[in-house]
């Protein structure tokens, strides 16, 4: 069971879908309450929402359209009619009860185990590092792309902060360009979690070094760039990769694209339909962050370069199973471009210049 105050989940019914996404990007909670005015009118998890995103790829829905109707303010429940809930509702997730300002949710997994949610704990990292940065030059002349200087830190020790909010504990780094910078920089640094590498002969694309990691792990495992920022619960992304029985997942963005022009529909006689003007699509792009079966560790070539989308492909040509997880846009921080690395620092160099003033 989770208890919140209903002030942290609480949302609008004219929210568009996409500003719920962040929202639930930002925050730890499984759904949200939808309020018309000051009346609560239901509930919609936060699976509901990523899978009509997927299916729909409506983005600008109102989560009111989606809420779910069923839901209690009692005050005293025993846990006979919670589990009773769960036997009648075959496909509930959870059970919310209101109460006041106060939302508890009980979850089908604490009356049924056979929900699976793995602990984060025991699950391995592996950081992508082996490549030249060519995009962030001439910075990556003199440094390698992971320890580019990032908030006081460098980019791949942010990074792996975010994996450590989890408890996560053991890493692993591939490396090729400027890899004894890498390891140094380790060596120096002395963390408090297991870090190992793996270096290339040579350059094996965004792929090609995880064939070098048959049999270091028996559960599915995270693969990141090393210039990447997910701001997400990790624990949502494994959950539904597992529970989902994905080979492969991907963590996606929703990034929205305005074309600044007017958009002419036309019909089949030419005839002028309508003129959107500026419309904005949105599209689902590759954040760079995966998790990944290890048996799928045997169809990788070794010794040869071979890129994620290449491997992406041949999982589904051997029939393997895809999964696509969506995040909001401002969950995604890519760091790989030239003008969005300065433009971070420049924003950072300017608050803290205004807050030392």
């Amino acid at each position: 069971m989770k208890s919140y105050n209903l002030n942290e989940i609480k949302i609008s019914a004219d929210t568009q879908l996409i500003e719920a996404l962040s929202f639930l990007d930002s925050s730890e909670t499984d759904l949200l309450f939808v309020f018309n005015k000051k009346q609560p009118i239901g509930y919609v998890p936060d699976s509901a929402i990523r899978q009509y995103l997927i299916k729909k790829q409506s983005f600008n829905t109102q989560i009111g359209n989606l809420a779910v109707k069923d839901f209690y303010k009692i005050q005293d429940i025993d846990a006979n009619f919670i589990k009773n809930y769960f036997i009648t509702n075959a496909h509930a997730e959870f059970l919310p009860i209101l109460n006041g300002s106060e939302v508890k949710i009980f979850y089908r997994s604490d009356f049924f185990p056979l929900q699976v949610k793995e602990n984060l704990k025991d699950v391995p990292v592996v950081i992508m590092a082996g490549g030249e940065g060519r995009r962030l030059r001439p910075y990556t002349e003199i440094l390698p792309k992971p320890l580019l200087p990032l908030d006081g830190s460098t980019i791949i020790e942010r990074i792996i902060s975010k994996f450590r909010a989890y408890k996560i504990n053991n890493f692993v780094i591939t490396i090729n360009y400027k890899a004894d910078l890498i390891k140094s920089y380790f060596q120096a640094l002395k963390p408090h979690y297991n870090v190992s590498f793996i270096q290339e002969p040579k350059p094996l694309g965004t792929a090609g070094s995880l064939s070098y990691l048959k049999n270091f792990s028996t559960k599915p495992f995270f693969v990141s760039n090393c210039d990447i920022l997910i701001n997400t619960d990790y624990q949502k992304i494994y959950n539904f990769h597992v529970s989902k029985k994905f080979d492969i997942s991907l963590i996606a963005a929703v990034m929205p694209y305005q074309v600044p022009y007017g958009i002419c529909e036309v019909d089949e006689n030419f005839s002028l339909l309508e003129i959107q003007e500026k419309p904005t699509f949105y599209y689902l792009v590759n954040s760079g962050l995966y998790i990944i079966n290890p048996n799928l560790i045997d169809i990788i070539p070794e010794n040869q370069a071979f890129d994620m989308t290449q491997f992406i492909n041949l999982v589904h040509k051997l029939d393997g199973k895809v999964g696509v997880y969506p995040i909001s846009a401002q969950s995604w921080q890519d760091f790989g471009q030239l003008d969005l690395y300065e433009k971070t620092l420049t924003k950072k160099l300017k608050n803290s210049t205004e807050n030392e003033v």
